[in-house]
């Protein structure tokens, strides 16, 4: 009897007034998260497309500090995602989630639902994260590949940059990028990657700078290194190398490599994410060696430049 209230409570404030009548459809609510701003597309991202794929409703409160960043419309998404109500709140969702989970409380109108960090959760094949009316989702390895090829498209425009954000884009290469050279991004992540992994992905400027002298050698155009990274730039380290800094924000500093002929950068999804968006060829250092590195070069299919 007591659960039984606490759903009833809890049904009633989730309607938030829109309407008499629970929504038709089971809801998702992302009340976690699992990271920064590029492990949260990622996330977003798997999720609208299995949501569409599914013909599940998608709140997600954890994204709310990005939202202004991005257009978030694409009417292939409009039935899916939620942008009112009480969940919408993080704090309130992030609450709920972890006292659900707590509690071990579910059932068929409420309950949470968690992964650990690194275990994986195939969106493609299991539907069990659906079970209930509302499902509190906690977790950073929910995949669904397959149903994301399958909707990238509808995905990118969902992820287009606001207008504000897209002219300041558009101003910096403008202003800094001649448009006639080969532009090659370069993520520099310091910071937490210097334990991250055993700090294996943290490299030296000298590192950095061997991989583009390497690049412009191999192309030989004339070539513009965007630099983007989580701390001051020394561009006297890469002498002899026509070096900019990017943008300056995360959100124009991530859609700025996305731009580029080629980048290249540690692991990390601030660059995976501009490759899904634009198809950008991305070298991952620590990955390949420099013969490997090379022989990824000869795959590299440049834009034609007009000179």
């Amino acid at each position: 009897m007591k659960h039984r209230r606490f759903s009833a409570l809890w049904l009633y404030l989730l309607n938030d007034n829109e309407q008499t009548e629970p929504f038709p459809m089971k809801t998702l609510i992302l009340a976690d998260r699992p990271g920064q701003m590029g492990n949260m597309l990622i996330l977003y991202a798997h999720f609208l497309a299995f949501c569409k794929k599914n013909d599940l409703k998608l709140v997600n409160p954890a994204f709310r500090p990005y939202e202004e960043y991005f257009s978030l419309q694409s009417s292939a998404f409009d039935h899916q995602v939620k942008m009112s109500g009480l969940f919408r709140n993080y704090g309130i969702s992030n609450l709920l989630l972890r006292l659900l989970r707590k509690s071990g409380f579910k059932s068929s109108l409420l309950r949470s639902f968690s992964i650990g960090h690194d275990t994986f959760y195939d969106l493609d094949e299991d539907m069990s994260i659906a079970s209930s009316e509302y499902n509190l989702i906690s977790g950073w390895l929910f995949r669904g590949q397959g149903t994301f090829k399958e909707h990238i498209i509808p995905i990118r425009d969902y992820f287009r940059l606001s207008p504000v954000y897209e002219a300041r884009l558009d101003d910096y290469f403008k202003a800094y990028v001649l448009a006639s050279n080969l532009i090659v991004g370069v993520h520099i992540r310091r910071g937490d990657y210097k334990d991250f992994e055993g700090g294996k992905h943290y490299h030296s400027n000298e590192v950095y700078a061997s991989y583009m002298r390497l690049t412009k050698d191999y192309f030989k155009r004339p070539t513009t290194f965007l630099i983007c990274s989580n701390e001051a730039i020394c561009h006297e380290d890469f002498k002899g190398l026509e070096t900019i800094s990017g943008p300056g924000e995360a959100v124009t500093d991530m859609y700025a490599l996305s731009r580029c002929d080629l980048v290249i950068g540690p692991p990390s999804t601030f660059t995976i994410w501009g490759q899904l968006m634009t198809d950008v060829p991305l070298f991952q250092l620590g990955t390949l060696d420099f013969q490997e590195f090379e022989q990824e070069l000869t795959r590299v299919r440049l834009r034609k430049i007009e000179l």
